[in-house]
């Protein structure tokens, strides 16, 4: 890395994860240039920054920062550090390792009680538009449109339906409803709960495949950390 930072002109740039940490990592930047320009990434106000922390963005390894002004970028590359940069403050505290892992799990978990507020808001903007739209239709019974038209209904169909059995078909409506409102609240419950199981997996995988590949590097005497 150092020799291809040389012969490609990159800036180094030294980091450490805290101000106790013993290891150090090396960024690599310079100015963005390409034959083929990216109106998103003016040549003259981006800069190239290689080998980035895995746990600084999404796992890409480098990254492209766009300044307001083209002597911003000149001022990163002309850098000379002298001490590594800290990335870890008390105004700035960096997630790593299973603490990023554990708190991006929690923040993917959806809160029931946020949940059912959601399928009732769904519920009740339901009912009030059905509402609206009967309403619609009981002042439009009967009464002819401009060309002498009279629009025939359901209850224009059945004029002698009791009010009882309507409130009856109505009530039966909402018991429906609210059966399906379980039930979809049961299934989100299970999904997470598959979901829960699938992930907790795919981390003890993953911490099985990092311990191994350390294991490996650690012998072979290329272990950097940062």
């Amino acid at each position: 890395m150092a020799a291809a930072s040389e012969g490609a002109k990159f800036t180094v740039i030294p980091l450490r994860v805290s101000p106790g940490s013993t290891v150090c990592r090396q960024l690599f930047v310079k100015q963005h240039r390409v034959r083929d320009p990216d109106p998103q990434r003016p040549q003259d106000r981006t800069l190239f920054v290689l080998n980035l922390p895995p746990y600084i963005n999404q796992g890409f390894q480098v990254a492209y920062v766009v300044f307001k002004s083209s002597a911003a970028v000149k001022h990163a590359v002309s850098l000379k550090a002298q001490e590594p940069w800290v990335l870890t403050t008390a105004q700035h505290l960096l997630r790593t390792g299973v603490q990023k892992w554990a708190e991006d799990y929690c923040s993917s978990i959806t809160d029931p009680r946020e949940l059912q507020d959601h399928i009732d808001q769904f519920m009740e903007q339901h009912d009030q538009d059905q509402a609206e739209l009967q309403a619609m239709a009981e002042a439009e019974e009967g009464v002819p449109d401009e060309d002498g038209w009279v629009k025939v209904t359901r209850r224009g169909r059945h004029p002698g339906i009791p009010r009882t059995e309507a409130a009856n078909l109505r009530l039966v409506q909402r018991e429906k409803q609210k059966r399906a409102q379980r039930e979809l609240l049961n299934f989100y419950s299970w999904q997470h709960r598959e979901a829960k199981r699938e992930h907790i997996a795919q981390l003890r995988r993953k911490f099985e495949e990092d311990k191994q590949k350390i294991a490996l590097m650690r012998a072979q005497r290329k272990f950097k950390p940062y």
